[in-house]
């Protein structure tokens, strides 16, 4: 219990932190940090934080990363971790049955971009008027 108190507690260190870098971006005055990071490992750490949520409502959460690309890549950490952690939360709210698939993989233009994302079996997002 008291690991799920920590995940929690950098969840929602997490949402606050996105909040105020919204307010940053308004501003303005959003900076960037771009390091040499390992994708497996920031999307270890995201799972980490869904797991509990999944286990409780009988969903798996996966993580799949194409072996076309090194795993250490470069990015600002604390802002794909959260925008994985938004997407996973999403994720997580819609679907009732199936699971949460983070996923890397090849951008379809081969111009050399990962594409980093977060599918899911839920409800999707129902189009009007079409």
């Amino acid at each position: 219990t008291l690991n799920l108190f920590k995940t929690n507690i950098n969840l929602l260190l997490s949402i606050i932190n996105s909040i105020l870098d919204f307010q940053q971006i308004q501003a303005n005055k959003l900076h960037l940090c771009i390091q040499q990071v390992n994708l497996e490992e920031i999307f270890q750490t995201v799972r980490g934080l869904f797991e509990f949520q999944c286990t409780q409502k009988s969903l798996t959460i996966n993580i799949e990363i194409s072996d076309k690309f090194s795993k250490e890549i470069k990015t600002d950490k604390e802002r794909l971790s959260q925008v994985i952690i938004n997407l996973c939360a999403n994720a997580l709210k819609f679907t009732s049955k199936g699971g949460i698939k983070i996923f890397a993989k090849p951008d379809e233009s081969d111009s050399g971009r990962i594409r980093i994302g977060v599918s899911d079996s839920g409800i999707g997002i129902i189009l009007y008027g079409t």
